[in-house]
């Protein structure tokens, strides 16, 4: 092997160790540990209704808060990887109103999470955006005011960021809306919807 061989041959084995090495680093920024090792998650969170829309909140309006309020436990399942950054969750959640000894909720939803946000090279954060079915034993205060024709069964959004403060942090905070409808008349004719802004506390296993 001549000289010449030899430099392409060294020059090569540096770009390719080089390659190999962003692509380590990219993947390990892409997927945190406490997202690509856990399976399942159980979460626990409330928070007070308001009588707003949910198109106010997406906005970031200053919400109008009501008496309603509202406490869940969730639990989710990792379904499979869509891509380095995010993936599909099965959550079900049992909820309790507190103005209403009767009322209960219990929902089921399909969720895709981003894992990678703009900001998780300083804090692991994803977000999360559910949708499924939500049933009520009872009707909560902001909904009983819709008039006739409510449902218990409605149509279930969730809108969720959670924050750890490390790669290997099981333990998170969660702020979340938890939302229920009837899709604009899809379910039922009556204009039946409630908001729920939420925090708590979410830990992944």
């Amino acid at each position: 092997m001549n000289k010449l061989d030899i430099k392409k041959t060294f020059s090569i084995l540096i770009i390719a160790s080089l390659i190999a090495e962003s692509t380590i680093q990219a993947s390990e920024i892409s997927t945190p540990k406490n997202f690509s090792s856990s399976e399942w998650a159980l979460s626990l969170y409330g928070g007070p209704g308001t009588n707003d829309i949910m198109q106010n909140i997406v906005r970031a309006n200053i919400p109008q808060i009501s008496p309603s309020s509202f406490i869940a436990l969730a639990l989710d399942k990792k379904l499979f990887h869509l891509s380095q950054n995010g993936q599909f969750e099965l959550e079900t959640q049992i909820g309790k109103h507190f103005e209403n000894s009767l009322a209960y909720e219990l929902n089921g939803l399909i969720v895709f999470r981003w894992t990678l946000l703009p900001w998780s090279k300083f804090i692991r954060s994803s977000f999360g955006f559910g949708n499924g079915l939500s049933y009520a034993t009872a009707f909560n205060s902001i909904e009983a005011t819709a008039g006739p024709d409510l449902s218990k069964l409605l149509y279930s959004i969730l809108l969720e960021f959670d924050f750890s403060l490390s790669d290997t942090d099981t333990w998170s905070i969660v702020t979340r809306v938890h939302h229920r409808s009837g899709i604009f008349g899809l379910i039922t004719r009556a204009n039946q919807g409630s908001n729920y802004l939420c925090l708590g506390v979410k830990v992944r296993f």
